[in-house]
């Protein structure tokens, strides 16, 4: 497993890395820049991110995680302190986390919810593969559906009752998610 933690309590990561696994490639960050933070993941390619999660964090750590989720696929670990589990709702509303974990962590909570992590990805790698327009919303789902039957973006935005500027955008993310530079390459 290659793990990203992001947090901004050195004290946290120092205790993180004692009771992860050797055999695992972990990396920890304080920095929240996106483009950095888009960098390092390109780089070292993790497929779990843990956040520790503050009252300062809140809102650089939610828009971090937009910004993720539109680019990258991963699962993600939460650990909250117990007087910060207030903030828990308006966090679920953007991150949907894999596991919720209250500091402190103990190395056996750490390792079952890693297991059981990976053992997730297992399962779903054995399933059947979805389509690949799965990761498009249902708004973008409707824009492509109108861009496969060749209409403009202003002929698109008449049908949606939305500005070109609007479906301009939805083309945009449609080409981020599915990794495409033109809407022929998708099949």
């Amino acid at each position: 497993m290659r793990i990203l933690f992001i947090s901004d309590h050195t004290q946290q990561i120092e205790d993180l890395k004692t009771k992860l696994d050797h055999n695992n490639e972990f990396h920890f960050e304080t920095s929240f820049d996106q483009k950095y933070i888009k960098r390092i993941w390109q780089e070292r390619q993790p497929n779990i991110l843990i956040v520790a999660i503050t009252q300062l964090l809140q809102e650089s750590i939610i828009d971090l995680i937009k910004f993720l989720k539109v680019h990258f696929q991963f699962r993600m670990i939460c650990i909250y302190n117990e007087f910060e589990l207030k903030l828990l709702h308006r966090f679920l509303n953007v991150s949907r986390p894999d596991a919720i974990l209250i500091h402190p962590v103990t190395k056996p909570q750490l390792m079952a919810t890693l297991h059981l992590i990976q053992l997730g990805q297992q399962e779903e790698s054995k399933k059947p593969s979805t389509s690949h327009l799965d990761v498009l919303s249902k708004r973008e789902r409707e824009v492509w559906e109108w861009i496969r039957k060749g209409l403009t973006s202003k002929e698109i935005a008449g049908q949606l009752f939305v500005s070109v500027n609007t479906v301009n955008t939805h083309k945009r993310r449609i080409r981020e998610k599915l990794r495409v530079r033109r809407f022929v390459e998708v099949g």
